[in-house]
Order: C-alpha cells, then sequence, then structure tokens
C-alpha cells in the first residue's frame, strides 16, 4: 500500500510540472488555480482563483456566488477530487466543465447551481 501510494504522489507531482497562464472563468468553464476546497457531508465545494460568478447564470450559478460544486454520487468524485487536491497542492492551473445541477436550485434566482462535469488538466 505504501509503495503505491508512493507511486501515486510521485505520478501526480510530475504530472504537474507545469501549468498554464491563462485563468478565467467565462461561459461553462474555468481554467485556474485551486484557492479552497471546502468538504461537506455530500459535496466538495471548490473555489477558484477565478470570478465563478462570471460563468453563464442562464446556465447555471455559484453555490453562495463562489464555489462549484462536486457532488459525492459523481461517477469519477475519487478522481476528479484527487486530481483538484493535486493542482491546489502544487499551485496548478485545471479546467473545471460545470454543468447545471437541477436538483439543487439557488434559493435568491431559483436557477440550478453549477456542478462539476469533468476536470482536465493539461501541462
Amino acid at each position: 500500500m505504501k509503495i503505491k501510494l508512493a507511486t501515486l504522489t510521485a505520478t501526480m507531482l510530475m504530472a504537474f510540472g507545469a501549468s498554464s497562464a491563462f485563468a478565467s472563468c467565462a461561459s461553462k468553464n474555468c481554467v485556474d488555480k485551486i484557492e479552497k476546497l471546502y468538504i461537506t457531508q455530500n459535496t466538495v465545494l471548490v473555489d477558484t482563483e477565478g470570478t465563478e460568478t462570471a460563468l453563464d447564470p442562464s446556465y447555471c450559478v455559484p453555490h453562495s456566488g463562489v464555489y462549484i460544486r462536486l457532488l459525492n454520487s459523481h461517477g469519477n468524485f475519487d478522481a476528479i477530487y484527487s486530481l483538484l487536491l493535486a493542482a491546489q497542492f502544487n499551485d496548478k492551473t485545471v479546467s473545471i466543465r460545470v454543468s447545471p445541477d437541477t436538483a439543487s436550485l439557488d434559493p435568491a434566482s431559483g436557477k440550478p447551481r453549477c456542478k462539476i462535469n469533468y476536470v482536465t488538466h493539461s501541462s
């Protein structure tokens, strides 16, 4: 187990050897560094260094005007969460694609909150 964890850690560190200089949120995507991961019982709330409110409000709105939600029911939750942690730890940029969470409406606007559809990283 220790060898597998060490190998995984080394692989993740090498994968994050470079990052993109471009960073922002717009339309249905945030390309930025991870500023904060806030873990709740059913969700990981993700705050990037970008402005999540710049996402297309007709599509979805950030949770509390700040966070993109990673639901623990996502089929690739473990892989996405690992990628977000590695990116935050290594101060690297990721691309987060959002989709509307129609099961969770923002109380102020009545619009669906943004949830993570997928995350990518390119070195």
